[in-house]
């Protein structure tokens, strides 16, 4: 329903969903990897909106909820006020750093492109790119096809052998002049992995 809310019924019509990660982030300072910075990623982005300009891709993108100035790009449609789960289920790829969106995408089995350093890295579930040139080769290429069964075990050793379950509290609080940090508090261990 989104792909059509957002598209009509064209049938020829891709979906490229740009997650983007708040720019203050860990992840987005320590992990960039090849892409080497936040604004790097952006400035490649501007890239592939323009590359894909006259294909059947049309570009998706949601800016990070604690990002205080939010991102905008030319040919590209911003999807904020829509659920991931709307947005991974109408997409036909994803791009982004190294976001935890890649492992919800593992979940939907949607190729993830990722331009920096993810800990989900697994040649069956995405690739890695190093800029706009080449990601839009890999999208008109032919699209990596993912893995079904390792896609369920990856997500399997995460939920029960890996991750740590809790309810908690949670506050917002100001991080810097880009973005918002959030703050959980009064955590309630269900189960605790070490």
């Amino acid at each position: 329903n989104l792909k059509r809310r957002l598209f009509g019924d064209s049938q020829n019509v891709k979906i490229l969903f740009i997650t983007l990660q708040s720019p203050s982030d860990t992840t987005t300072n320590f992990f960039c990897d090849q892409i080497g910075s936040y604004q790097n990623f952006i400035n490649e982005i501007h890239k592939v909106t323009v590359l894909l300009e006259n294909t059947d891709w049309r570009i998706v993108y949601k800016n990070h909820p604690l990002t205080i100035d939010k991102a905008q790009f030319d040919n590209a449609i911003n999807v904020d006020e829509y659920h991931i789960g709307d947005i991974l289920d109408a997409a036909d790829a994803i791009t982004l750093i190294n976001s935890g969106v890649g492992v919800l995408a593992a979940a939907y089995e949607k190729p993830v492109y990722h331009f920096g350093k993810a800990f989900y890295a697994n040649p069956d579930l995405n690739k890695a790119v190093s800029n706009a040139e080449e990601l839009v080769e890999q999208l008109q290429a032919n699209l990596l096809e993912v893995n079904k069964d390792k896609s369920i075990r990856f997500i399997s050793y995460l939920i029960n052998n890996f991750y740590s379950f809790a309810s908690w509290k949670r506050a917002e609080r100001k991080h810097t002049e880009q973005a918002n940090m959030s703050i959980s508090v009064d955590i309630d261990y269900e189960i605790l992995r070490v």
